[in-house]
């Protein structure tokens, strides 16, 4: 082989180690970004898991208040529907002996009766 094959040969090669390392030493620094980039990451996981953590728990709890006020809700309709015929009889009694009302009412034990009823299957809601 001639000198100049043999020059250039070595030459190639000592190019290629020069590449190798300079490759080696840029895989090197980009291992290093990609290490800091997924614990950075890694980070923004966490603080995204613990923010999920308390949304889903203020959410639990919003939804027991908006029951238990949509329970208190049934229970005051139920109420005022009571008191409202509670005051139907003496409504109808006020009109006089004329009134198309009169003998349809409910009976204030038959009322007495209802809320009554109401009110235990009031508690068994509750409880």
């Amino acid at each position: 082989m001639p000198r100049s094959a043999v020059a250039k040969s070595s030459a190639v090669s000592s190019a290629n180690k020069a590449s190798a390392k300079l490759a080696a030493a840029s895989s090197a620094a980009s291992k290093e970004e990609l290490r800091a980039r997924i614990e950075k990451l890694e980070r923004a996981n966490a603080t995204l898991r613990f923010k999920n953590k308390d949304l889903r728990l203020a959410h639990v709890e919003a939804s027991e208040q908006v029951d238990a006020l949509t329970m208190k809700i049934e229970s005051l309709e139920r109420r005022a529907e009571r008191q409202s015929r509670q005051d139907l009889p003496k409504t109808a009694k006020s009109r006089g002996p004329a009134s198309p009302a009169r003998g349809r009412g409910v009976s204030k034990a038959m009322a007495k009766s209802m809320d009554q009823d109401e009110d235990r299957m009031e508690d068994m809601a509750e409880a």
